[in-house]
C-alpha cells in the first residue's frame, strides 16, 4: 500500500544546538519523533522521522530505549522526511522516505532522553515512592523476578480500579477490557499475556519506575508509583502472608478440581453458559479473591463477560503471582519500611 504525504504539528523541541536537533511532533494522534540529518544546503533544514507507537515512546522517555531504537527497531513504523524551514503555523508537511536509510542519517547508538539539552512538558510520570527495605543475598534474577510478580499484581489491580472507577474514561475501560478479550485461557502463555498487556496499558502517571536501589545490608529500593495502590499491596501483602496455610489449601483443592475435569484444557470460549458447574466456580473463585483481598472479584466476573471457568483460571494465576511476591517478604529479604 502506498504511503502518502502527511502533515505533521510541532510539538517540542528536545534537542537544541544552535538550532533544533531533535524534535517531536503530533500527525493526527500519532507520535512523530525527527532528527536533523545532514542535506548540503544551507537554505533547508532537513529532518528524518518516524512513527513512534505510545509504548515506545514512553520507553525512551522512561530512559529504557535510545533515539536509535525507535528509528531502526520497531516493526511498525512509517519513516518521512521534511524540511523544518517550510513550517508555517506549527505544520509541516512530511514527504515519505523512500528505500534504505543511510546510516549517516541515523542518531548514534546510546543517546537516551536524559542526554535532551531541553525539558519536555509531558513528563507525567509517577511521583508517590514505595520504599522497600532489602536484605540477604540477591542474584540479579531473583530481583527481576520479584519485580516482574509484584509489577503484575500492582498493574492487575490498577486494572480492576480502573474498570470499577466512574472517573475513568472509556478508552481506558476499553484498554482494560480488550486484554482480556480474544484469548483462549487454556495454556500458561493465555495468562503470561494477560499480566504483560494489563501492565503495558497502566496509564504513564501510574506505572511503577524503579527509582533507586542502595544495596547494603540492609539496603532498600524506592519505587514510584500509585499511592492508593501501595496502600492496597501493604494490606494485601500482609494478610496473605498471615492467611498462607488456608489460602495455599484452597487454592490446591480448586487447582486439583479444575485438572482432574481437564477444565485446564478447554479454551475458555468453549464453556457454556448456565453450565452446571457454574455456580460452583463461581463461588470458589470469588471466594478466593475476597480471602486475597484481591482482585476485584465483581471487576473479573465482569471483564471476563460472566464466564465462570475464565473467571477462575483468572483470579487462580492471579494468587500464583501474588504467592511468588510474598514468598520473598516471608523470607525476610523484602519488607515494608513502615
Amino acid at each position: 500500500m502506498a504511503v502518502h504525504r502527511r502533515s505533521a504539528t510541532y510539538d517540542a523541541t528536545l534537542v537544541y544546538f544552535d538550532e533544533p536537533q531533535v524534535i517531536t511532533l503530533i500527525s493526527q494522534k500519532t507520535r512523530i519523533v525527527a532528527i536533523a540529518i545532514p542535506y548540503g544546503n544551507p537554505n533547508a533544514s532537513m529532518f528524518l522521522a518516524t512513527t513512534v507507537a505510545d509504548k515506545d515512546w514512553n520507553k525512551y522517555l522512561d530512559g529504557t530505549v535510545d533515539l536509535r531504537y525507535l528509528f531502526t527497531y520497531p516493526t511498525v513504523r512509517v519513516q518521512y522526511h521534511f524540511d523544518l524551514q517550510t513550517m508555517k503555523d506549527k505544520k509541516v508537511m512530511m514527504t515519505p522516505w523512500d528505500g534504505e536509510i543511510a546510516e549517516k542519517y541515523l542518531p548514534l547508538a546510546r543517546f537516551f532522553s536524559t542526554n535532551h539539552t531541553e525539558d519536555y512538558k509531558a513528563d507525567d510520570r509517577a511521583k508517590d515512592i514505595e520504599k522497600l527495605l532489602i536484605d540477604g543475598e540477591w542474584e540479579l534474577q531473583d530481583f527481576g523476578q520479584f519485580q516482574q510478580k509484584y509489577a503484575d499484581v500492582y498493574a492487575f489491580i490498577i486494572a480492576t480500579d480502573t474498570w470499577k472507577s466512574a472517573a475513568a474514561s472509556v478508552a481506558a475501560k476499553r484498554k482494560v477490557k480488550d486484554a482480556f478479550l480474544d484469548r483462549p485461557f487454556r495454556g500458561g502463555f493465555s495468562y503470561v499475556h494477560l499480566f504483560r498487556d494489563l501492565s503495558e496499558n497502566v496509564p504513564r502517571s501510574d506505572q511503577l519506575n524503579l527509582s533507586k536501589i542502595k544495596y547494603a545490608s540492609p539496603g532498600h529500593v524506592e519505587i514510584f508509583g500509585n499511592e492508593d495502590v501501595f496502600y492496597h499491596l501493604h494490606n494485601i501483602i500482609p494478610n496473605f502472608l498471615h492467611k498462607r496455610e488456608k489460602l495455599s489449601e484452597r487454592y490446591r483443592v480448586f487447582h486439583k478440581y479444575l485438572s482432574e475435569n481437564h477444565y485446564f484444557k478447554i479454551d475458555g470460549h468453549e464453556y457454556p453458559k448456565n453450565d452446571p458447574t457454574e455456580n460452583f466456580m463461581k463461588g470458589r473463585a470469588k471466594e478466593l479473591a475476597e480471602e486475597m483481598l484481591a482482585p476485584d472479584f465483581d471487576a473479573v466476573w465482569e471483564l471476563t463477560d460472566e464466564n465462570a471457568l475464565v473467571a477462575a483460571k483468572v483470579v487462580l494465576s492471579f494468587y500464583r503471582r501474588l504467592n511468588d511476591a510474598a514468598t520473598y517478604f516471608a523470607q525476610g529479604r523484602i519488607a515494608y519500611s513502615d
